[in-house]
Order: structure tokens, then C-alpha cells, then sequence
């Protein structure tokens, strides 16, 4: 796969994702969890149509996809726990929102100033990036008081858990940084960050498994790889250096990993697929239009297609052909995957959280 640079959209952006838009202030505040909020934004996202249809909660045919929750036209990461669903949003206001799959006015757990971007749960707890605070957070799943992580990260984004430690991608552009928090139950920041590597041009999408780290670089078209652990015999003249497994990748924003292999969205339109121990990208499948975010649930790869129109797909990791869940969609981004259901957040036409059967 021949490099390409990547598609930028707003700001210091993320590929397609508003990133570092807001100023740098911290106020954070919770909101009670049984506090139902509408929040909902009026920016205009490229591909929106004009004078949007709206948003009506549920869905009336067999098959077809649901809407969770309406709002929000900025989503950031979704996640789904146990009948719920959470999802960041890169605007100020309600900036970690929580629904019930089968539908429901949304609540936010959290409320601040600046946008959010990265999630994951742990535990009892929901841990979030807000990028223009340079915070990690984290907040009772249920519901309740914000507890600061660390403030000692640059930019952070992307965060990925083995349930014992946070790891985080963070920094602005060619100052990015791949850092480890280990999780203490007893208290949020009882931990400071180490880093595991720096130096790099655009982290971005992370996981972590089987005692290695690995993550997708926007500006480099690159995924790379380095131990779980701070080790120092793997500097060279001082320098931490990381596995480069693939390049020439376009807007690696998002990965998902499964078996002995990575799986990437390449924006020029096909699914890479990487050996987790090296030997180049292999091209998986390709894609109706600019995929973008990227799912498994070990026996299936799943992926969104941005613009308008956009699209849920799915295809066995055994191979065959692609099967569309749903098309028609304005502007799918990242999406999450579990035993049932297939959820995503769309930007266009104001926005909502999206679900459908697999």
C-alpha cells in the first residue's frame, strides 16, 4: 500500500473528528444519573444536509437499525456495557453520555467546557480523555463525582485498558506519546504516567494484548508495536524505539485486534489486514466508500463508512464477502460491537447514536 496523507477536517485534527478545537480550561462537572439530558449541537459537519429530518427515537421495522439517542453530531468513542450504551462527544456540554441500548433519553455523566474524546470502562468506573483540558478522567459507571486521573499529559486521546493499567496516546502533532497509568482501586491518580514511547508523528487508535501495545499513527500511515512495560533494554543510543508492522496505511485512526492479526481502516477505501508479528499489511477486503471506524467480535470484522451517504459492513475473519448491515447512513464513525448488536455514532443531520442487529 502506497502513502498517502491524511484527510483533515478540522483543527489540530484526528482524521474526520474535531480535535483541539476548544480553549483549555477544566471545568468538569457530573450530572446525576437519573438526570435525563438533550443536549444537541447546532455545528454544521461536512456532508449534513440542510433542514434535517428529525430525530425520532426507536425503530419500526424488523432488521432495521434503531436510533438509542439523538444528539451529539460530534461522537467521539462508543462503548457498550451490559444494557448500555456510552459514548464521548468532541464538543463542550454533555461530553460522556450514557443510554439503554433499547432506546431512551440520554444522560450525562459528565458535563465540562471542552470536548471529549477517548473512552473506556473498567471496572465500575468510565475513564475519558478531555484533549483540551490535558486530562484523563474517569467517572462511577452509574453515575456520580469526576475524579481526575492524571494532568500530566499533553493532548491526551485515545485510551485502551488491560484492567490493570490505562494506556494512553496523547501530544500534538510530531510530539505524540504512548504513556501507561497503572489503576489503583483505592484511588483515581494514585499513579503517574509512564512512557512507554515518544517522539512519534500522530498516535492514535490503541489496544493492548498478550503483553504488548499497539497503535495506528495518523500522519505516518504507520501501526506500531512496543512492550506493555517501560524497557530499557530496548533503548539504542537512548532512544526508545518501537516496531513499525505496517506502513503506507491512509488515516489510521482506529484499530481492532483479533487472533494473530490487526485489522485498519485504509481511508482510500479497504480494510488492511496486519500480521501481529510483523511481515507488512495484506489487504483484507475493500470498502464502499472511506471506512473508518473498525470493530471484531473474534468472529467478524465490522466497520463504519463516513460521508453521506454512509455504512455499517461486515465480513467473517475467515474471509468471504462483505455484507451490509445498513447503508444510507449520514456520516458513521466509531463503532462498537458486542453478542447482539452492532452501535455507532453518526454526525450528519444533528446526530445520534445508532444500533442495529449483527
Amino acid at each position: 500500500m502506497s502513502r498517502s496523507p491524511a484527510r483533515l477536517i478540522a483543527c489540530l485534527a484526528l482524521a474526520g473528528t474535531i480535535v483541539g478545537c476548544e480553549p483549555r480550561v477544566n471545568d468538569v462537572t457530573t450530572s446525576d444519573a437519573s438526570a435525563a439530558d438533550a443536549h444537541a449541537s447546532d455545528a454544521r459537519i461536512d456532508g449534513a444536509s440542510d433542514g434535517p429530518p428529525p430525530c425520532v427515537l426507536g425503530g419500526t421495522i424488523t432488521g432495521a437499525p434503531a436510533t438509542v439517542a439523538c444528539g451529539g453530531n460530534a461522537s467521539g468513542r462508543v462503548v457498550l456495557a451490559g444494557d448500555d450504551v456510552l459514548w464521548t462527544v468532541q464538543q463542550p456540554g454533555g461530553v460522556v453520555m450514557k443510554a439503554p441500548l433499547v432506546g431512551g433519553a440520554p444522560t450525562a455523566l459528565v458535563r465540562a467546557k471542552v470536548g471529549a474524546v477517548g473512552l473506556v470502562v473498567v471496572g465500575t468506573y468510565v475513564y475519558f480523555t478531555l484533549p483540551g483540558a490535558n486530562q484523563v478522567l474517569r467517572v462511577p459507571l452509574a453515575g456520580g463525582q469526576t475524579e481526575v486521573v492524571t494532568k500530566a499529559l499533553d493532548f491526551p486521546l485515545f485510551v485502551a485498558s488491560d484492567g490493570a493499567a490505562l494506556f494512553v496516546t496523547s501530544g500534538q502533532k510530531y510530539a505524540g506519546v504512548v504513556s501507561k497509568i497503572a489503576l489503583d482501586p483505592r484511588t483515581a491518580n494514585a499513579n503517574p504516567p509512564l512512557t512507554l514511547m515518544d517522539g512519534l508523528s500522530g498516535p492514535r487508535g490503541i489496544a493492548v494484548t498478550n503483553g504488548f501495545v499497539y497503535w495506528t499513527d495518523v500522519f505516518d500511515g504507520a501501526l506500531l508495536r512496543t512492550a506493555d512495560r517501560p524497557d530499557d533494554a530496548a533503548r539504542e543510543g537512548g532512544t526508545r524505539m518501537a516496531a513499525r508492522l505496517a506502513a503506507g496505511i491512509s488515516g489510521p485512526s482506529d484499530l481492532a485486534l483479533a487472533g494473530d492479526y490487526a485489522y485498519v481502516a485504509d481511508q482510500r477505501g479497504s480494510l488492511a489486514r496486519i500480521p501481529l508479528a510483523g511481515g507488512g499489511p495484506e489487504l483484507f477486503t475493500d470498502a464502499r466508500g472511506t471506512p473508518y471506524g473498525v470493530a471484531t467480535d473474534g468472529a467478524s470484522l465490522y466497520w463504519t463508512t463516513r460521508g453521506d451517504p454512509g455504512g455499517v459492513f461486515k465480513i467473517p475473519l475467515a474471509g468471504g464477502t462483505p455484507l451490509a448491515l445498513v447503508t444510507g447512513e449520514a456520516d458513521a464513525h466509531f463503532l462498537a460491537v458486542d453478542a447482539t448488536a452492532v452501535v455507532w455514532g453518526t454526525w450528519g443531520n444533528g446526530g445520534a447514536i445508532r444500533r442495529v442487529a449483527k
